[in-house]
Formats: C-alpha cells, structure tokens, sequence
C-alpha cells in the first residue's frame, strides 16, 4: 500500500513539473520561437504554441483532479475581470456585423473573442500550475534566458549584416519577437527586470556581472532603436525603483540564503533614469538627428512605424460610439471603420489606401470595436490589477522577503506590458507574456490575504465534485477540438505561404492549387480574394494568346466562372471588407473590353458597393471613370475622374486620365495642364516627365518637350524611348549634332533596331528623318 501511495505521489509530482514546465516554456518561447520558412505564419506560429501549452497544463490538471479526487485552485479577485474580458468579446461578437470576423478572425487575431480567450485561460492556467516561489521564479528565469538569446542574435545580425538565415531576416531590424517597436518593447521589459534584480536582490557576483552586461547591452539597443515608449516605460521602472531605495528600506533576500542586503541602493536607478530621460529628449529624429540617428546610420537601421493617432482612432470611437455604443462595430473590425471614418486629410498622405487594423494602442482599439462593454471589461482588468498591485506592495508582511519580491517583479511585468498595450499595438507574441505575468502574479499572491487557495472534495461535496469534473472535462474536450481547428487554420497559413512562392516564381497554376487548399481548409475571403486575383491573371494570360480557338475559349470561361466564383465567396465571407468588392469588381471590368453581357453594369454596381465601405478613397471613382471612358461615355467619365481628384488633389491616374480625356477632345493645352498637376505631386516620376514630353512634342513645344524628356532621363538614365524622343525634339529644334549623338548611344543598346538605322544615315547625310513622322522603336532596355 505504502509503495503505491507513494508512486501516485511522485506521478502526481511529475504532472505539477510537467505543467509548471509548460508554462516557463511558453516565457521562454514567446520571444525566440520561429519557425525558418517563409511560408510559415510568423506571429501566428506563437499562438499556436501558446494554445499548445495551454492544452498541455488543462490536461496535466485533469489528470492530477482526477486522480486526486477534489479539484484546488487560487482566487483572487483578479480572476474577476480574466473572465469578464473574454466573456464581454463574445457578447459583442455576437452582435457584429460578421461574427466570423470578430468571433476568430483570419488567425486568430488580436482583437478577437477566441484571442482574448485563449490569453484569459493562459493566465488562469498559470496560476493552477504555478504554485511556488521557486516556480514562479524559473519561468522569469526562463523569460530572461530568452532575453540573452534576442540580445545575441540581434548583436549578430546587426554587426555582422545578417548572417543568420538572410532570406528570412533580410533586414538588420528583422528578430524574432516582431516588428523592430515590438523588440525594443521587449528589450525595454528585459532592462526593467535587470534593474529591478540588480535594485533589491543580494547577488553573487557572476550574476552582477552578467545582469549588468545585460542591462548595458538593452540599453544600447534601445538607443539604437530610439522608440520614446520603451524608454517612458525604462525610466518610470527607474524612478520607481529610486524612490523605493530611499523610502521603503526593504531588506533583499540573497541568492544563498545569507543575510539581506539593500542591492544597488539606487546608484544603478539614478544612472538609467539619466540615459533614459538623456534619449527621450536629444535621441534625435529624422529632423534633427543626435546619437540614436547616428547609430542607426552606422548600422544602416531603417524603421518606420506607422499607426492611426489618437485623434484618429478617437474618431472612429465617436463613429462607432454614434451607430452602436454598447457592442461596438464588433471585435476585428477597425479596418473597415477607418475606412469608413478616417479624417479627410489622411487621404492626402502616402497611406491614404491602408486598411489599418488598428488604432495607437490595442487596448483603445477595443474600445473602438468593442463598444462600452468591452472598453468596462478593460477598465475593470486595469482597475483590478492596479489595485491589487498597490494593496499588495504596501500590505505584505515584512518577513516574507522572497514573496514580496516576486510579487513586485511579476507586477512590474504586468504594468509594464499593459502600459505598452494602451500607448501601442504589441503583437501577439507580447500580449501573451503580459497574461502570463498577469497569471504569474495572482500566483505570487499566494502567501498574502489577497488570494486564497479553493479546495473542493468529490466526496465531501458529491454534486459539486460531479460539477466540477464535468467542468474540467468539458474544459478539456473545448480545448483539444480548438487546437484541432486552429491546427486547420496554421495549415491553411503554409498554404497560403507556398502559394505566395508560388505567384512569385510565375507558377499560377501551382499558387491555385495551394489557395484553394487553404481556402478548404478555412475558407476566409483573404484567400478567396487570392483566388480572385490568381484568377484574373490567368484570364489575362489566355486573353493575350490571340488564339480564338474553342479550346481558348472554354478555358478563359472556367478561369471567368472560376474567379466570379471565388469573389462572391470572398463578398459572402466578408461583405464589410471594401476590398472583397474592388476584388469582385476587377473580375468584370477585365471582361469588359470583350463586351460580354452585364459586364460592364456588374462592374459599376460591385465598385459602388466598394464606395459605401470605402468612401473617401479615389480608387473607386477613377476605375468607374476608366469604365465610363471605355464605353464611350466621354462626359460621365470626365465627372468621375474629377471627383476621384477632389478626393484626392495628387491622384495620378485620375489625373492622367483626365489628360486622356482632353486629348481625344483636341484640348490639347488642358491635357498638358492636367499631367503638369500630377508631376507638381510626383516631381521623380519619370513617366508622367515622359507623357509630358510626348504631349508638348505633339503641341510642337519642342524646347519645352526637350526640357520634359531630358528631366525624366536624369531620374531614369536608361529610360530609351525618352532618349529616342528627346533626339526627335534635337532635330526638330534644328540640332541634329546632339540629336545625333543621342541615337548613336541608343544604337549602341539596340544595335539590330531598323529604325534606329534609318534615323542616324538620313542625320549624316544631313537630312530630316521625322518629316514624314516615325515611332520610337521597341527596345530591350528599361523605362519603355
């Protein structure tokens, strides 16, 4: 008997590892995990790992309810408002336009109910399996284990010009935790935990060393990546920390057991605090450089972060607020009310046409999205842990030192993370370590009043033991069928990567193939969009055969039914999306030119519908007009393409469409006029200098048409048919030494040109080759 007891318990013990085990390996692969492939989800790859060892700590749980029969857990009324987060996406979920999008989105996405979820369970698991000091402490260990590997492979990459899977990490702002604010985030976290050991823990001296070369090497990055958020959050740790060595006097728990010491006593704080405040305000900027744009320079660092301001995203809050205040637009769905409601003068910018799927911060985001519901569940989160931090830093009892220790440590990651949430979009990778501090530190609670051990007998307490297995069983059963769907899910993401290599390499067929598997296996309008596009080429492919025969014929109206097809199900999958539309739309207007029945209508109706989504953008009414012109309707096309200008003022192609149009009336001077307005906005655009050229050669501007093509050849050197005209303007300017000059150099390119020929003998014998007109002949190199 004894024998067998004691088996169970070392089984049981083993489970307690296994769990506690899981939960430091997602700390320790958040940071670090990639997969090397490019056709592998990147952000997307950390959630299936998180989902996975969330998976693995409830089943490890089961087993250790199960065998022991009673089911313990740790209350704290933090545990209030992880149910309540999860609960109030799904409520408003539910009240979404498309509750496909805002229940899981594309995969599983920041801002939806399944995310959200899976983060709330993380950080309850957490604390199920997390159940002592020691414990909580290896998996911060583990977290700073990944914090030495990023270092590392950063310093390598950026010293020694990417060395390290260059096809992957092309840039030396590409690592593995995310983009490069992403990085300096968590680069910022590491430098936060460093100081606060090297503040208040008694340590060996190798640990010293280590830890500060640690803290020097973050914020050497920091400075290098220079982003004002992680250095706020760096110097308020410091500030907080300088002010406890001089207020609190704790005393610190040394590594060996030996007597407490006051760490640093502040030095250490006051000097970050100084380096911190010293970047915020002399970093630099791209306006006015100092030390950070140095470095950044030096090491050829270029990043650009681009995101909605808060005036921005509280515009479309007030829009959301005004149709639907309590649920929301629905999770997941801040692209299509930017575009619904992005202020006008954003469309005068370089991202006019970005969908962005969020505002300055993932947590005013939800706000947006979320409606009152969500934003009150956010507040009561941040109220909760706020809250719970303070009682808990000023109540705990002096003679626990090590406890009081982590509790201050994992609260520091929890604020440190959720600050960055309200002023910035981390990605998913960061949003799981903040709920697994959320979840560490409800379980560093465990020594305090603030949190209490539940124990439930199923034999003391019969139905509620049956209430409780099933609850656990249940748990386990929901748990093991969505790591299966988001298993199909991942699987989609590698096809969709292979069908991008594909696309890429010019296989059309094989990039089909791949998107339609992914499409099978979740059919999000992403991939039918794809399909659309894939499609569409394919139909152009065919058309430019020239063959009419029946087989060409049958095959160009699979590819039309095929890709009429697909954009209806993107449409179906999605009808908020703007783009599913436009995609819809290029379907019929790439059947147009053939006249098919209903083409031409279909276009214009699937274009407005584009419109409604998307009404601020161009776009829609400059492919309308191209539409109207092509049908003949010359003065329906000229108002379209004038209200895509009005929309936007430097609009190219409305503009040269417009020019167009002016053209086949015979005025020519307005055509000139309107290509003269679109180089005003894209002064280096060689080609709009080259339809120049061609318009003032036809007005016989010849010197103006000479100054237009030798503008557009000092931007584009090899740009032939320029070089060609801006001969013909030599000559018809009645310089035909450097009119000759110039077709000797193109010749020397084109040597087999006929025309060529013809021009430079008629120039030697002193003759005008362009009295009769000529064309500017088909060359081989760039800039036709």
């Amino acid at each position: 008997m004894d024998n067998a007891i004691n088996l169970n318990s070392s089984n049981e013990s083993l489970l307690e590892k296994i769990g506690s085990w899981a939960v430091a390996g997602i700390a320790f692969l958040m940071p670090v995990f990639f997969i090397p492939s490019a056709v592998f989800p990147f952000q997307f790859s950390k959630v299936l790992v998180v989902l996975v060892g969330v998976v693995l700590i409830l089943t490890v749980f089961s087993i250790r309810v199960l065998r022991k029969g009673n089911i313990s857990f740790l209350w704290s009324k933090l545990l209030i408002p992880l149910l309540a987060l999860p609960i109030a996406y799904f409520i408003s979920s539910v009240f979404s336009p498309v509750p496909s999008v805002s229940l899981f989105g594309f995969q599983l996405d920041q801002d939806t109910f399944g995310f959200i979820a899976l983060m709330s369970i993380l950080a309850f698991a957490t604390t199920l399996v997390v159940r002592t000091e020691k414990r909580i402490f290896s998996t911060l260990f583990a977290l700073m284990i990944a914090g030495w590997g990023v270092l590392l492979f950063q310093i390598i990459q950026i010293v020694f010009k990417n060395p390290i899977l260059p096809s992957l990490f092309s840039s030396p702002i590409a690592n593995t935790v995310g983009s490069w604010n992403d990085l300096s985030l968590f680069i910022g976290l590491i430098a936060a935990l460093s100081i606060f050991a090297l503040e208040t823990l008694n340590l060996a001296k190798l640990s010293k060393v280590l830890l500060g070369i640690t803290l020097a090497v973050s914020l050497f990055f920091l400075a290098v990546a220079n982003f004002q958020l992680a250095w706020i959050l760096v110097s308020l740790v410091a500030f907080v920390m300088l002010i406890a060595a001089f207020t609190r006097k704790r005393p610190v728990a040394a590594e060996d057991g030996s007597a407490p010491s006051f760490g640093t006593k502040g030095i250490l704080s006051i000097v970050v605090f100084a380096i911190a405040v010293f970047f915020l305000f002399f970093g630099g900027t791209v306006q006015n450089p100092g030390p950070s744009t140095v470095l950044q320079d030096n090491f050829n660092i270029q990043a650009l972060d681009v995101r909605p301001s808060v005036v921005g995203t509280l515009t479309v809050l007030q829009s959301t607020y005004t149709k639907s205040p309590v649920f929301g637009s629905g999770p997941n769905t801040f692209s299509s009310e930017w575009l619904a409601s992005r202020p006008a003068e954003i469309v005068a910018t370089p991202f006019w046409n970005v969908a962005f799927t969020s505002g300055f911060g993932s947590i005013p985001t939800s706000f947006a999205t979320g409606g009152v519901l969500v934003a009150f569940a956010w507040l009561l989160l941040i109220g909760f842990l706020l809250f719970t931090t303070v009682r808990a830093l000023l109540t705990a009892p002096m003679r626990t030192d090590r406890s009081y220790l982590l509790i201050a440590a994992t609260s520091l990651g929890s604020l440190f993370l959720l600050v960055a949430h309200v002023f910035y979009v981390p990605s998913q990778g960061l949003t799981a370590l903040l709920f697994l501090f959320i979840g560490l530190f409800i379980a560093s609670l465990r020594s305090t009043d603030l949190a209490r051990p539940v124990s439930i007998s199923f034999t003391d307490s019969p139905r509620l033991g049956f209430l409780s297995v099933l609850l656990v069983a249940v748990s386990l059963v929901v748990s093991l069928v969505s790591l299966y769907g988001t298993g199909a899910v991942y699987a989609a993401g590698i096809q969709e990567g292979k069908a991008v290599l594909s696309a890429n390499s010019g296989d059309l067929d094989g990039a089909i193939v791949a998107v339609t598997k992914a499409a099978q296996l979740s059919p999000q309008d992403r991939y039918f969009r794809m399909l659309t596009a894939i499609y569409v080429a394919k139909m152009n492919e065919v058309a430019q055969t020239g063959t009419p025969d029946k087989k060409t014929q049958d095959e160009f109206q699979a590819y039309l039914a095929a890709g009429v097809d697909a954009s209806q199900r993107a449409v179906s999958a999605n009808s908020l999306n703007a783009d599913n539309w436009l995609s819809r739309a290029s379907v019929y207007e790439t059947v147009v030119p053939l006249k098919i029945t209903g083409a031409y209508e279909n276009a214009i109706e699937t274009l407005k519908e584009a419109e409604k989504r998307n009404p601020r953008t161009p776009e829609v009414d400059y492919r309308i007009a191209s539409l109207e012109a092509f049908s003949g309707k010359f003065e329906d096309a000229r108002k379209s393409a004038e209200s895509a200008v009005q929309k936007k003022a430097d609009y190219t192609p409305a503009i040269l469409l417009l020019a167009q149009l002016a053209l086949n009336e015979g005025r020519i001077n307005d055509a000139i006029d309107s290509v003269n307005s679109a180089i005003v906005f894209n002064p280096n655009n060689s080609q709009l200098l080259y339809q120049l050229g061609l318009l003032q050669l036809e007005a016989k501007k010849y010197a103006e048409a000479g100054d237009s093509f030798e503008s557009a050849l000092l931007i584009t050197p090899d740009y032939a048919n320029a070089s060609y005209f801006l001969g013909q303007t030599k000559v018809l300017l009645n310089q035909p030494d450097e009119a000759l000059l110039i077709f000797k150099s193109l010749q020397e390119k084109n040597g087999d040109n006929a025309t060529l020929k013809a021009v430079i003998e008629a120039l030697e014998k002193g003759e005008n080759p362009f009295s009769e007109g000529t064309v500017a002949p088909q060359e081989s190199t760039t800039g036709i």
